[in-house]
């Protein structure tokens, strides 16, 4: 007998964590023995081919190209397909799907639930006041229809609660990570190495990095982008500006990060905003240190020891490189095991067959395969 589908929105298969995350979330539900769609608005990037083999994928036809409308539009086209599909529940894995929220709930006349993840914060400390009420007004009408809304941490929870008000709100969920404890014992650890991961777009503020690199010119620091995205030219351009286009690889879309992560002295993250960065985990798993910028009111909650990372205030290249030369100064600057070892208790609550049942208990599928299967 056939499972109950589960169907997934993606704008397409570029290098995103929100992505990344329902893709883990899929492998595991269609190993369980559940039915896993995943709709795609515009079929290009890498991240397709970590999907297993028993998810299907649907593609739009003709592709509905990145534009603001984009996610609406995919909500409609996914909408078409529900007599055919019979989803009994649609995910949508971030913030950047709310708009598909309502017009997934039109095209279907409501009869299929909609459960939302909350990807980063919906009150930011950048955007003005104004900025801020009409996003929650707009997010409020959005999310209207939603039958329930996921965050990704306690404080995170809270601080959406107080920000917003939804009342659809019914708890905190575990990002999925790996299925596995990472094996990285292989990569070698490249002294004076960085790195930082993510889509190159404005959100992620990548040259931040540069210039607090361009301010470590008396240590020999070299620098791994991992990610594309719209900022790739003029980064790289900024990067020859500043005189450390020799110190600066940029790998693109790469399917797996976590060899990246390994063979990097400290990992950066410089983004404007964040919600529950699980890159840091996968960082920190790997016995790499973590330099943030104060993103999130979920930072304290992974960053739990001055051994696995520092956070910084505020966007001044000055800060982050000062935090680097006391990282490279600190003495236990190579405590790579004891880094992992510290990260293994944090990294187990986000193992991704834990973080997929707790999802479909959320989505209130109680199914046999759910209760039966292996964590």
């Amino acid at each position: 007998m056939q499972q109950p589908t589960i169907g997934i929105l993606f704008n397409d298969f570029q290098l995103g964590g929100c992505e990344r995350v329902a893709i883990r979330l899929a492998n595991v539900w269609v190993s369980m023995g559940q039915r896993v769609i995943v709709y795609v608005a515009n079929d290009v990037g890498n991240q397709r081919a970590l999907l297993a083999a028993g998810v299907q994928v649907a593609c739009a036809d003709p592709l509905i190209e990145t534009s603001r409308l984009q996610s609406q539009r995919l909500g409609q086209w996914v909408g078409t397909r529900a007599t055919e599909d019979r989803p009994v529940a649609y995910f949508l894995p971030g913030n950047s799907y709310f708009p598909a929220a309502r017009s997934l709930s039109l095209a279907t006349d409501g009869a299929i639930p909609i459960f939302a993840k909350i990807s980063n914060p919906l009150w930011r400390e950048d955007r003005p006041w104004i900025g801020n009420a009409i996003f929650r007004l707009v997010t409020r009408q959005r999310l209207g229809k939603v039958a329930a809304v996921a965050a990704l941490s306690p404080q995170l929870l809270r601080h959406d609660e107080q920000s917003v008000g939804l009342s659809q709100r019914r708890g905190a969920l575990p990002d999925a990570l790996n299925e596995q404890w990472p094996q990285n014992h292989w990569v070698r650890r490249r002294p004076w190495h960085i790195c930082a991961v993510g889509r190159l777009v404005p959100q992620k503020n990548f040259a931040l990095i540069l210039r607090s690199v361009a301010l470590l010119q008396d240590l020999p620091v070299t620098l791994t982008i991992v990610g594309d995205g719209q900022l790739m030219p003029k980064l790289q351009r900024l990067a020859r500006r500043l005189g450390i286009e020799r110190r600066v690889s940029f790998a693109g879309a790469v399917t797996e990060t976590s060899a990246f992560m390994a063979e990097a002295e400290a990992m950066l993250l410089t983004s404007r905003y964040e919600g529950y960065p699980a890159v840091m985990i996968e960082a920190m798993v790997a016995g790499t240190y973590v330099v943030a910028r104060n993103a999130s009111c979920a930072m304290t909650e992974i960053i739990q020891s001055p051994l696995l990372g520092t956070v910084v205030d505020g966007d001044q290249p000055e800060a982050f490189a000062g935090a680097l030369r006391r990282f490279f100064a600190d003495p236990q600057r190579r405590a790579c095991d004891t880094r992992r070892a510290m990260a293994r208790q944090l990294f187990d609550r986000h193992i991704a067959s834990h973080s997929a049942r707790e999802y479909l208990k959320f989505f209130g599928l109680h199914t046999p395969m759910l209760e039966g299967a292996g964590g």
